[in-house]
C-alpha cells in the first residue's frame, strides 16, 4: 500500500507546526506585557493564561524549542522518505534543499513576521496550545534546564553590564507612551528621572557673574530695597567680589527685623555656605540639600573661588520642568541677574 499521501500529509502538519513554535515564541518574546496584564485585571481569561506564560518565560522558551526542533527533525526525515521513494536515493538531496527553504519561509520567516506585527493578539491566541504543552513537557523542561545551569555554573558570568541601558529604557517608555499607556508628561518625568544622576550641577547652575548677591558691607537700606522689590529666600553674600562668597543670608531673618525696626547685621545674621565642585552630580547635591536643609549651594573651583550657583528649584526644575508660582519667594538662580 502506498503510504506517500499520509506522509505528505503529515509532513505539511509538521510545516505547520513549525510555523506555530516560531510564532508562538516571537508573540511572546514581543507581546506588550502591561497590555495583557491590564486585559487580565479586566477579566480575560486568555489575557491571564497569557501572563502565566510570560512570567514562566524560560520554561516556555525551552517547549518552544523542544517542540519546533522535533518538528524539524520529523519533518527532514519524511521528506527523505518520499522523494527517495519518488525519486530515488538522489531525492534525499532534493528533499533537504527543498524542504530548507519551505521550513525557511512558511515554518519561520512568515509566522514570526506575522507574531510580531500581531504580538498580543497572537499571545492571547496560542496562550491555551502553549500552556498545555508546557505542563506536558515539564519533565523535559526540567532535565533541559538542570543541564543549563550545572553549564552556567561551569561557565560563570564575566558581563558585569546592566540587562537594560537607560537608552534602551528610553526607547521602552517612548514605546509605551505611543501607545497611550502613559501621558508624554509623564514619558518626560521618567526620562529626566533616569538621566538625573548624570547630570553635574555645572549644567544647571547659574555664572557667579549673573547671579544675584550683595557685599558684606552692603547699606541696610540697600539690602532692604533689594528683598522688597526682589522675592529671594537666600542671597549669596561675598566680601570684596563676587566670586569670594562668604556666607547665605536668609531673606525671612532679615525681614523679622526690619519689621521690628532692628539692625541687620549681616556678618552675624549669614549662614556659612555650602560648597560643591563643579562635577557635583544633581542626585547627590539634591539629596545633600535636603540633609542640610538649605535651598543653594555655591559651586567653586578648586581654590575656593565661586563659579555659580545652584538652588534646590533648579535641580527640581530639571526634574520635573519648569516651576512657577508668583508668590514664590525661593532664589531661583535662571531668572536672577546679579544687583550691582
Amino acid at each position: 500500500m502506498d503510504d506517500t499521501i499520509p506522509r505528505s500529509i503529515l509532513l505539511i502538519v509538521l510545516i505547520i507546526l513549525s510555523g506555530f513554535f516560531a510564532a508562538s515564541e516571537t508573540a511572546y518574546s514581543y507581546c506588550n506585557k502591561l497590555r495583557i496584564r491590564k486585559r487580565t485585571e479586566d477579566g480575560d481569561k486568555r489575557a491571564a493564561r497569557a501572563l502565566r506564560v510570560i512570567d514562566d518565560f524560560n520554561n516556555m522558551l525551552t517547549t518552544i524549542l523542544i517542540g519546533n526542533n522535533l518538528c524539524h527533525i520529523f519533518a527532514s526525515s519524511i521528506a527523505a522518505i518520499i522523494f527517495v521513494r519518488i525519486m530515488g536515493t538522489g531525492g534525499a538531496v532534493l528533499s533537504t534543499v527543498l524542504l530548507t527553504v519551505v521550513i525557511f519561509l512558511f515554518g519561520e520567516t512568515i509566522p514570526k513576521s506575522f507574531a510580531r506585527a500581531n504580538s498580543d493578539a497572537c499571545a492571547l491566541a496560542v496562550s491555551l496550545p502553549v500552556r498545555a504543552l508546557m505542563t506536558i513537557l515539564t519533565p523535559a523542561n526540567l532535565l533541559f534546564s538542570g543541564l543549563g545551569k550545572v553549564f552556567i555554573m561551569l561557565f560563570p558570568k564575566c558581563d558585569d553590564s546592566p540587562s537594560c541601558t537607560e537608552d534602551e529604557f528610553s526607547n521602552i517608555v517612548d514605546s509605551i507612551q505611543e501607545e497611550g499607556l502613559i501621558e508624554p508628561e509623564e514619558s518626560r518625568l521618567i526620562k529626566s528621572a533616569i538621566e538625573f544622576s548624570d547630570i553635574s550641577v555645572n549644567e544647571i547652575m547659574t555664572p557667579i557673574d549673573k547671579a544675584v548677591s550683595v557685599d558684606i558691607s552692603v547699606r541696610q537700606d540697600d539690602l532692604k530695597a533689594l528683598i522688597l522689590n526682589k522675592k529671594y529666600s537666600r542671597i549669596p553674600v561675598y566680601a570684596g567680589a563676587p566670586e569670594r562668597i562668604i556666607g547665605v543670608l536668609r531673606v525671612r531673618d532679615c525681614l523679622f527685623r526690619f519689621a521690628n525696626n532692628l539692625p541687620v547685621n549681616t556678618a552675624a545674621l549669614m549662614n556659612m555656605p555650602y560648597k560643591i565642585s563643579p562635577d557635583a552630580k544633581l542626585d547627590t547635591v539634591f539629596e545633600e540639600l535636603g540633609r542640610r536643609r538649605t535651598h543653594i549651594a555655591i559651586v567653586s573651583a578648586d581654590d575656593g573661588t565661586a563659579l555659580g550657583i545652584v538652588t534646590m528649584e533648579d535641580i527640581i526644575e530639571e526634574l520635573v520642568g519648569e516651576i512657577y508660582d508668583e508668590d514664590d519667594i525661593i532664589l531661583t538662580s535662571k531668572e536672577v541677574v546679579r544687583q550691582k
